[in-house]
């Protein structure tokens, strides 16, 4: 797909700015021609990505985003200026293939407590996604990618031995400096359970999934 219009470059409040295709009417088309749907599959990825990053945010509702109730994300899918709007189908099957790369996973889990604490539990327990399909955990870092991160803060700052709730790790004054500050809790459960593979954290499962509790040992 080419940009074969407008180069003007579109900048949201926020400092984020677009690409060039964004100004394309027919990217937001799922076009015909399958050679020509995964090229624009993939800037959509990107675009995705570099968008999530910027706004360091985690979680795409499809239905939210699509209609514009998620004003955040409304921008995304929809060019005001060119009236074009990505479809929900569309979207879907974008995700789905980045679902298939590993940059993203279906979470057929809500938000809500007693969920959080049952993945905090079994933290694969959203790893085998059902339909429907409605919500979707966007890996602008993968999980093993947030574990190594952590685990090097962990190391940086001498709390080797120390536990930590997870509710301090993502919120607490101690990690406002910690590239995960703020990250989602699934894929903070998800990152960790990878560090308990690898034999350098313990976790202590709480009431709550923010009261959960983690040990961190020998951590390298």
């Amino acid at each position: 797909m080419t940009d074969t219009q407008s180069t003007k470059t579109v900048t949201t409040p926020t400092g984020f700015s677009f690409p060039s295709i964004y100004n394309f009417p027919p990217f937001f088309t799922p076009q015909p021609t399958p050679s020509t749907w995964q090229s624009q599959v993939s800037m959509w990825q990107s675009l995705i990505l570099a968008y999530y990053k910027h706004h360091k945010i985690y979680r795409l509702n499809v239905t939210e985003a699509i209609t514009g109730q998620d004003s955040l994300l409304s921008p995304l899918f929809s060019n005001t200026a060119i009236k074009r709007r990505l479809d929900g189908d569309a979207l879907s099957r974008i995700l789905d293939e980045m679902v298939r790369q590993g940059n993203a996973e279906w979470d057929t889990t809500s938000s809500s407590a007693s969920n959080l604490n049952r993945l905090a539990t079994l933290p694969s327990a959203i790893s085998k996604p059902s339909s429907p399909k409605t919500t979707a955990l966007i890996y602008w870092r993968k999980p093993d990618e947030w574990a190594t991160l952590i685990s090097q803060w962990i190391n940086d700052h001498g709390l080797n031995n120390a536990i930590m709730t997870t509710y301090e790790l993502i919120h607490g004054d101690t990690t406002e400096d910690a590239e995960f500050h703020g990250l989602d809790m699934a894929i903070l459960l998800k990152a960790l359970d990878i560090l308990s593979k690898r034999g350098v954290a313990q976790m202590f499962v709480g009431s709550q999934p923010e009261n959960t509790g983690v040990k961190f040992f020998g951590v390298t």
